[in-house]
């Protein structure tokens, strides 16, 4: 599942990087010592994101936390265009939380 999350954001990442996308990587990850949103990073930066290019929020432990937490984030750096990359058995209640509470904002689901 993570490798595909690395996967799906390097691609958007590919597919947009004219137009300078940040990508925001979320997410803690409680049966490893490292939060998965820095393992993402790292993941992304090795494909060849660059580091300047992504923004790490590690203490959202849930889909509602990431979505709260990430808004700040998005709000901070000017973002209009949110690609939400998340899974199958995910993307429903992701998409119910991120239109939720993410409002104003042009939101996009990959799996």
């Amino acid at each position: 599942m993570f490798e595909q999350r690395v996967a799906a954001s390097f691609q958007l990442y590919e597919a947009n990087k004219q137009h300078n996308p940040l990508v925001v990587c979320t997410g803690y990850h409680t049966r490893s010592s490292e939060a998965q949103a820095k393992a993402l990073k790292t993941s992304l930066i090795r494909k060849g994101v660059p580091e300047e290019n992504i923004v790490v929020e590690e203490k959202s432990r849930s889909t509602l936390e990431n979505a709260v937490m990430a808004k700040p984030i998005l709000d901070a750096y000017g973002v209009q265009e949110v690609a939400v990359v998340t899974n199958k058995f995910h993307v429903d209640r992701s998409r119910y939380i991120f239109e939720s509470m993410c409002q104003g904002y042009s939101l996009t689901f990959e799996v």
